[in-house]
C-alpha cells in the first residue's frame, strides 16, 4: 500500500507482485460452482432440484461436467447445468445402462470408466471403447480387487491414486502396486475422511479439489488436513443451490 495517493487512473491494473503480495495474505482465489438464479419455471423443470440423489457425475477429459441419474443425464458449466438438458442416455452414449453405479476419468488414459453392479464400461470422452462391458477383474484397466455394486469412483488429487467406496467403507486402487489394492490395508472405513456413508458420487474439479455427493448435500475436501474443508457457510452445502442452479 503506498503512503499517499496517487489519483485516479482509469484502466488500472495490478501488477504480478502486487497480486502475489494480496493472495500471500488473503489466500489465492478458488473456482467453484456458485448459485445461479433461476426462475420458479426452470427450477421446476430441472430434476436435479427436486430429487436429491444422484448416481454419478465425473469429468471427462475434455473438461465436460456430467450428471447422471437413471436413464437420464446432464451437462454441468461452472454455474448450473447445461439449457436443453436432461437427455436419454441411451441417445448419447452408446451401450452404457441406465442406473449406473459410479464414474470417473483416468487422467493418465484419458478414459471415463463406468461401473453397474460387476461390470465395467471405457469411454473416450463420449465415444465408447469396443470390447466393453467387461468384469471388474478382467481387461488391461480392470479393477481386481474392488467390490461390485460400489457407490462412488474418485481420483484423489492428494496423490493421484484411484478410490472407491461402498456403504461404510473404502477401497485405494493403485495400478503401479501388485495387487492394486492391498488386501491387509483395505477396506477402511469412509470415517477416516470425514465423510458419512453410501456417497452418491465425487469428483475432482477443475480446481483440483475433490467434492462429494449424497442425498442433495456436498462436501469439499481439503487435501492438506486430510480433512472436510472450513469454509463459511459450512459443509455440507445444497448441491441444489451450488451446483445446479436451483
Amino acid at each position: 500500500m503506498a503512503p499517499f495517493y496517487k489519483g485516479f487512473k482509469p484502466n488500472l491494473s495490478l501488477a504480478k507482485d502486487d497480486i502475489r503480495a494480496i493472495q500471500s495474505l488473503y489466500g489465492q482465489q478458488i473456482s467453484k460452482p456458485t448459485p445461479k438464479p433461476s426462475t420458479q419455471e426452470a427450477t421446476n423443470a430441472n430434476e436435479l432440484c427436486s430429487e436429491a440423489n444422484l448416481d454419478a457425475i465425473f469429468r471427462t477429459a475434455d473438461n465436460v461436467s456430467y450428471v447422471f441419474k437413471g436413464d437420464k443425464y446432464w451437462k454441468m458449466n461452472k454455474e448450473s447445468v447445461e439449457e436443453g438438458y436432461p437427455r436419454k442416455i441411451s441417445n448419447d452414449w452408446r451401450g452404457l445402462p441406465s442406473h449406473l453405479d459410479a464414474a470417473f476419468t483416468w487422467e493418465n488414459t484419458g478414459a471415463t470408466f463406468f461401473f453397474k453392479g460387476n461390470k465395467y464400461w471405457m469411454f473416450q470422452n463420449m465415444s465408447p471403447a469396443p470390447g466393453y462391458p467387461k468384469n471388474l477383474n478382467e481387461g488391461i484397466y480392470g479393477f481386481p480387487g474392488i467390490p461390485s455394486n460400489v457407490d462412488s469412483a474418485f481420483v484423489w488429487g492428494g496423490n493421484g491414486k484411484i478410490y472407491f467406496t461402498k456403504d461404510e467403507m473404502y477401497w485405494k486402487f493403485d495400478p503401479e502396486n501388485e495387487p492394486p489394492v492391498q488386501n491387509s490395508q483395505y477396506p477402511k472405513p469412509i470415517s477416516e475422511w470425514g465423510l458419512p456413508r453410501s456417497i452418491d458420487g465425487a469428483l475432482q474439479w477443475e480446481n483440483g479439489r475433490t467434492y462429494f455427493f449424497k442425498a442433495g448435500q456436498y462436501w469439499r475436501f481439503d487435501d492438506k488436513i486430510f480433512g472436510i474443508d472450513k469454509a463459511l457457510p459450512s459443509f455440507p452445502r445444497s448441491t441444489a443451490q451450488w451446483w445446479f442452479g436451483c
